[in-house]
């Protein structure tokens, strides 16, 4: 497991929220589960969207994900001024 690094500023103009190259992964005895590969998006302010999918498609791993609850993924998140997940 990873320990998230500091957190660091980002410049004002960018997104609220801009997600690149998520990569979560489980391992499950032997196995190593991707539950997340390489997903990217961003949300500008003052937009709203949804994020929607099957069962089991990853929907809530990105969510906890955003929030910094898996420091096991790899990638980058950032909230419009600090970046809080890296790889």
């Amino acid at each position: 497991m990873t320990e998230p690094g500091p957190a660091t500023p980002v410049a004002e103009e960018t997104a609220a929220l801009q997600v690149e190259h998520l990569h979560v992964a489980y391992r499950r005895g032997e196995d190593l589960l991707e539950a997340v590969r390489d997903v990217s998006f961003r949300v500008d302010r003052g937009e709203t969207v949804a994020l929607v999918g099957e069962s089991g498609s990853g929907k809530s791993t990105i969510g906890f994900a955003l929030m910094g609850l898996l420091p096991e993924g790899v990638g980058e998140v950032t909230n419009g001024r600090v970046q809080f997940l890296g790889s």
